[in-house]
């Protein structure tokens, strides 16, 4: 019998990739539950003890160990000291196993040399001559960085294999030596070579004790950050175990962009079809939220939010203040059309749909809010939102502002000015209201946009001559399908009763009539920006292949709109690239999960 042991703390991101973990253990390794030991600290939220148990997994809970947490897996082997067990694999929780875990050699200590000599060999030596323990043997590291020299016990602690009958001996032993090294942190260089306390320790206590070792291949213990070649990896073998690290991507899936090695990158595709054929991961979304950058500070600009109390002052009452932010490509031209029309009729129903929305050509929206914003400029702000107050007459009661830059360039706003946000939301009772369609739907029509769009260094994938599937490979494009990292982030700047959320049924502009509960004439709701069929969307690819000002492309644009009403009654939509399809749905098929059941979104 060999257990399978690891740790979790209290943090959404642990909680993740515990569930990544045995979700692995279960799918390829087929490891029985009864053989998994889940060791949490006290710090572990008691949803997450309470998903283990409806899971049927046992869970041990322990005290934090010294640094409190990368020393916590040292607790771990206490479990097991009167225990008659066959072994323990002690994996971090950042790994995904492919294969049945079978002891690499049975009776002896099984880890992998550590990637990089850190801290650096000469390091080791002193700290083994402080402690009078003879060092072993000097080996290579796994890569040729630096100077690629360390000790023979110097294993990466993603994954050490103990054989039962040294589990109390490296338990005690282990557990001494790392005190006595987190109470000399001068032995280092560095408090970044200092983290590896737990994985020196053990190296300490295997020469300590006589404990025989092993050196097993990358296979193990393959890591998905490093770029180089691996000295021990054996192509002849599959790859056992990924050690992702922090690689994960947004969508909740390993990120394996940096691996030159074919069967890794295999390995990782291996493990993402199994994460996105399983879709139910209960703890994706906590992980989601745990990555949204420094949460904006409605407070980070007083004088802002002084001035903005001084311009609404003279109004006497509360606003309610609508920010309509698309997504692209859901009727957003339309609705902003259909708004300008009719902002008479709106107005005589207490809604402001503000004039002056932007200049030049197009569905008349009110960029300046993405101007400002890109350009974290508060003045620029105030005087637009100036520009709007004077507009307000005695029976208005909200403002609608709308362009869906706010979503298309969230992720290039900077966080002082998603501050500006949080203060506005805390001067107005504001709403941001979203309209979401199905990814595939989505992304095929964003895809034509950014085609159609004029080319510029701030977004590499518009107006260039890419086919959808080559469109994906961009990030910031892809980034776009992010639905619920722009939801969550904005229920941090807007407050989770501040969103509002439609499911793309074709005809937005009534949608948001009947939210308003206005009523706009029929033909408000006619269709503008439609997109192009499959033919003339390859005109349109070869016509980016040509440097064309922003005019040249807006008059080559309409002309293939015409072109395109020529081909209608000839041509279908072009199909969507196989390779394109599957990728929009791996990408979405954790997201979708989680917008369904806590968003009760249906197109997604």
């Amino acid at each position: 019998m060999n257990i399978v042991s690891f740790v979790v703390d209290g943090l959404p991101r642990l909680y993740y990739q515990a569930e990544l973990l045995l979700f692995s253990l279960s799918r390829f390794a087929r490891h029985p539950r009864e053989h998994i030991l889940v060791q949490c600290t006290t710090r572990v939220d008691p949803a997450f003890l309470a998903f283990l148990d409806a899971q049927g997994y046992r869970y041990r809970i322990i005290e934090p160990f010294l640094d409190g947490k990368y020393c916590n897996k040292i607790r771990q082997l206490e479990a097991f000291a009167e225990q008659d067990v066959d072994g323990v694999f002690l994996l971090d929780a950042d790994m995904f196993v492919l294969e049945p875990l079978v002891p690499p050699e049975e009776g002896v200590f099984c880890g992998k040399v550590v990637d990089m000599p850190n801290p650096p060999l000469h390091v080791l030596q002193g700290i083994f001559a402080a402690a009078g323990i003879p060092p072993p043997a000097i080996v290579d590291t796994d890569t040729d960085r630096d100077d690629h020299r360390t000790l023979a016990t110097n294993f990466n602690g993603g994954f050490y294999y103990v054989p039962g009958h040294r589990i109390a001996t490296l338990h005690d032993a282990w557990k001494h030596w790392a005190g006595w090294l987190f109470q000399r942190p001068e032995l280092f260089e560095s408090t970044q070579q200092a983290t590896h306390t737990d994985q020196v320790s053990m190296a300490m206590a295997l020469s300590a004790t006589g404990t025989p070792s092993r050196a097993i291949a990358a296979n193990f213990n393959y890591p998905t950050h490093v770029t180089d070649d691996l000295r021990t990896y054996r192509a002849e073998l599959p790859v056992t175990i990924l050690h992702y690290h922090w690689l994960i991507t947004e969508f909740g899936l390993l990120d394996g962009q940096w691996l030159r090695s074919e069967n890794a990158r295999s390995a990782v595709r291996r493990a993402n079809e199994a994460i996105v054929g399983h879709t139910v991961f209960r703890h994706y979304a906590g992980f989601r939220r745990s990555q949204i950058p420094v949460p904006p500070n409605a407070g980070a600009d007083p004088a802002f939010a002084l001035q903005l109390d001084g311009l609404l002052a003279g109004l006497g009452r509360p606003l309610k203040l609508i920010l309509h932010a698309g997504t692209p490509k859901t009727g957003t031209s339309s609705l902003q059309v259909a708004m300008a029309r009719n902002a008479a009729q709106l107005a005589t129903a207490g809604v402001l749909y503000p004039g002056n929305h932007s200049t030049g050509a197009g569905p008349p929206k009110h960029q300046w809010l993405v101007s400002v914003l890109l350009n974290d400029d508060a003045g620029g702000l105030l005087e637009n939102l100036r520009h709007v107050v004077r507009q307000i007459t005695p029976e208005i009661h909200t403002v609608i502002l709308s362009t869906e830059g706010l979503y298309n360039h969230w992720w290039d706003f900077p966080d002082h000015a998603k501050s500006l946000l949080a203060t506005l939301a805390c001067k107005f009772d504001t709403s941001l209201w979203l309209w979401l369609r199905s990814p595939r739907d989505f992304m095929y029509s964003f895809y034509q946009q950014n085609l159609k769009n004029p080319q510029m260094s701030l977004v590499a994938c518009y107006g260039r001559d890419l086919s959808l599937f080559e469109m994906l490979q961009d990030r910031w494009f892809v980034k776009h399908l992010d639905y619920l990292g722009f939801i969550q982030e904005c229920e941090v700047v807007f407050g989770a009763q501040g969103i509002r959320l439609f499911d793309y049924q074709n005809d937005t502009v009534t949608q948001c009539a009947n939210a308003l509960g206005v009523q706009f004439p029929s033909t408000s709701a006619n269709r503008e920006n439609t997109g192009l069929s499959g033919p003339t969307v390859q005109l349109l690819r070869v016509a980016n292949r040509y440097p064309l000002t922003p005019v040249e492309k807006g008059q080559v644009v309409a002309a293939l709109k015409s072109i395109d009403a020529l081909l209608a009654q000839h041509a279908t939509v072009h199909p969507e690239d196989a390779a394109a399809r599957r990728r929009i749905g791996d990408l979405s098929a954790l997201q979708a999960e989680v917008l369904r059941t806590d968003y009760r979104l249906t197109t997604t």
